[in-house]
């Protein structure tokens, strides 16, 4: 489709009225006013010049001008097919001038790009580089950039990378020739191209560049910080980070990554005062994220009163229960044994299936709380594996407690 980003030579394939150079007086006049009706009346324009084509025997020049006009009305009623077979034709009969022919060479390019017909935009642009005798630099870098774009979208990213170097170190006067935004995509699809081929370093020069003209680019922001990572730069990382966030260009998806990446960098408290600031309301979809890292990363700063606050924020989104385990061995940790046992049980009831280490943590909260019945009962259901042997001696221990306390009542009763 024409609305997909392509470096723009400019569609128009008649740029002036016809000269009256070898054609007859008749055809001049017919050619010149379809000329002048394709802006306000292009289905007329396009009627005419096929009637021209279609009743008069016209020899290759004359013919060759004809379908040149017609691509361009053709064009403007959108018939973009037609209009490339047009231009074919024109290149066919071979007749107009060398740069005429030239310019539909790039026209036709351009158009088969932006159909997706890229190994057919291929061949016409190097046809046109085949016949370059003496274009300018700006055309030879545009037309550079529209061949790096055909071997970019036929993942030929070397050869592309190649062709969008050359077209960026053309010797072209933005400032003079009003091809600033031009320049821009090229370097954009440069980075493309740079990070197809993984090449990090290189799309860090680039796009710190770019950013230096376009600092609220929340893309090339992104671009940086992945880049960072890449080549396992974290602190660089987590800097281009907090930039785009003080910015105020991350997502709250984003601010989650943030937070994540603070918190590998040893920053957990900075990393939950963040969260606890961007979004006192996240998103439902990003409730349960948000409160857990919020919560983890309270506790990796040593505080475990504002993790439980964190995790008991999101219990209404923990439908499978992972807050709940999250609270359980929070409090296990602080040795409040009642509310542990009461948070590994609540995270059972939502389906969540405790692990044998956690079986165990369990046990020791019921034991702990003198629910020794309840600890047996959970050490025997811990099966062989990792934490079977520790299982086996808080049993023995749990039933030994209960034998006195068997002995105890006797003596009671």
């Amino acid at each position: 489709m024409r609305s997909m980003l392509i470096f723009m030579l400019g569609l128009l394939v008649a740029s002036q009225a016809v000269q009256a150079v070898q054609v007859s007086p008749y055809l001049h006049r017919q050619l010149n006013q379809a000329y002048e009706q394709l802006e306000q009346q292009p289905v007329k324009a396009v009627a005419q010049l096929q009637a021209l084509l279609d009743s008069q025997k016209l020899d290759n020049y004359s013919r060759s001008l004809s379908l040149r006009l017609l691509a361009h009305g053709l064009l403007a009623l959108d018939r973009d097919a037609d209009a490339i077979t047009a231009l074919h034709s024109v290149l066919r009969e071979n007749a107009l001038e060398p740069a005429v022919l030239q310019s539909v060479r790039a026209n036709l390019g351009q158009l088969l790009l932006s159909q997706q017909q890229y190994a057919d935009a291929q061949q016409i642009l190097q046809q046109w580089l085949s016949h370059d005798n003496g274009a300018t630099p700006q055309a030879r870098a545009k037309v550079a950039a529209l061949l790096g774009s055909t071997l970019f979208y036929q993942d030929q990213f070397e050869a592309a990378l190649s062709y969008f170097e050359q077209a960026v170190a053309s010797d072209i006067d933005a400032s003079e020739t009003g091809d600033s935004a031009w320049r821009r995509s090229v370097q954009r699809m440069r980075l493309s191209t740079l990070l197809q081929l993984k090449r990090y370093v290189a799309v860090q020069q680039l796009v710190k560049r770019l950013l230096a003209d376009e600092p609220d680019n929340t893309d090339y922001w992104r671009i940086l910080t992945a880049s960072h990572l890449q080549l396992e730069q974290y602190e660089q990382a987590l800097n281009a980070f907090e930039l785009s966030y003080q910015a105020g260009l991350l997502t709250a998806a984003e601010t989650l990554q943030l937070a994540s990446l603070q918190i590998a960098q040893g920053v957990p408290g900075k990393a939950a005062r963040l969260l606890e600031q961007q979004l006192k309301t996240p998103l439902p979809a990003l409730q349960l994220r948000w409160y857990q890292l919020q919560g983890d990363a309270w506790l990796r700063a040593k505080e475990p009163e504002k993790a439980v606050a964190s995790y008991k924020q999101g219990l209404a989104a923990s439908l499978e229960g992972t807050l709940e385990l999250k609270l359980a061995n929070t409090y296990l940790d602080q040795q409040q044994w009642s509310q542990a046992s009461f948070y590994f049980q609540a995270a059972q009831r939502k389906g969540q299936a405790l692990k044998p280490a956690e079986y165990l943590r369990l046990g020791i909260a019921f034991l702990k709380n003198n629910e020794t019945k309840q600890a047996i009962a959970t050490f025997e259901a811990i099966e062989p594996g990792a934490y079977h042997k520790q299982a086996a001696e808080w049993l023995s221990y749990a039933r030994r407690l209960s034998g006195l306390a068997d002995r105890s009542e006797e003596k009671t009763i």
